[in-house]
């Protein structure tokens, strides 16, 4: 009989010791094999979910695109020929005129000044001239300036400037005194800002310069339309005086009228009925 119970508490203790080794509480039999355990993630290593779980691993985001900057208008330089044209010399009391002509060059070149008053000097160059400018409107300027000769603009100062569109001025000059006259041209480009732009100005470039030199002469201190008449005058002299007996030619023209004249006259005084 003790054997049996010491044999019976033989096997409980067994069977106790089994069970603590399996984690499994005493007369508990385990349901199946603990869940391992996932590592905790990292700063670089996506977390992993544990086994049963029924989340899914997410899908990377694309990389953010950034816009395309904006193109900003760029400024336009065209090719142009600076073109003047003046009296190397005149009268005094005379008017004469001087243009100033800024133009596209042509695609092709060759350009061949020509000008526009029979007599009158031209020149041309050829230069790059900023003709437009990013938020800014360009007014092209050219002014003439010369001690002791009277110059009057033909039109405004100030014009427009375009790209491919020509501008030109005109001026009229008049010596009061003969002498050697120093006429300047100046061009410079105003950029007027455009409303709403929000840029500085306005601003003013100078781009060209010239000095034109004028040789005026006097007549005996007479005008040009005096000079004019009194050479009109001398020069009918002067093919009177040149004839070959020419003083003698009028005076036998006027004995030959003054005797046609009075033959008339001669007839009435012997008239034949006065006789008797």
């Amino acid at each position: 009989m003790r054997r049996h119970i010491f044999y019976d508490a033989l096997a409980l203790a067994m069977l106790a010791l089994a069970s603590m080794s399996c984690g499994a509480p005493m007369g508990e039999a385990p349901e199946g094999p603990a869940p391992t355990q996932a590592p905790a993630p990292t700063s670089q290593e996506e977390p992993v979910p544990t086994s049963g779980a029924s989340a899914s691993t997410p899908a990377p985001s694309p990389a953010p695109v950034e816009p395309a900057p904006p193109v900003e208008p760029t400024p336009v330089v065209e090719e142009r020929v600076v073109e003047v044209e003046w009296p190397a010399a005149m009268r005094v009391g005379d008017n004469d005129l001087i243009r100033f002509s800024l133009i596209p060059a042509p695609a092709e070149g060759g350009y061949v000044p020509t000008p526009e008053v029979g007599g009158h000097e031209v020149e041309a160059t050829a230069m790059p001239i900023l003709v437009a400018r990013p938020g800014y409107t360009g007014y092209a300027r050219a002014t003439l300036s010369a001690s002791g000769l009277n110059a009057e603009p033909a039109g405004p100062e100030e014009q427009l400037l375009v790209p491919g569109q020509a501008n030109t001025w005109r001026w009229t000059i008049s010596p009061d005194e003969a002498g050697t006259y120093r006429a300047v041209i100046n061009l410079s480009v105003r950029w007027q800002p455009e409303e709403g732009s929000g840029l500085p100005g306005p601003f003013e470039e100078a781009v060209w310069d010239r000095v034109l030199t004028i040789e005026a002469r006097g007549t005996l201190g007479l005008s040009g339309a005096q000079a004019d008449l009194v050479g009109a005058g001398g020069s009918v002299l002067g093919l009177v005086t040149s004839i070959p007996f020419a003083e003698k030619g009028l005076g036998m023209l006027w004995k030959r009228l003054k005797q046609w004249r009075g033959k008339p006259r001669k007839a009435e005084r012997s008239d034949p009925g006065t006789k008797a």
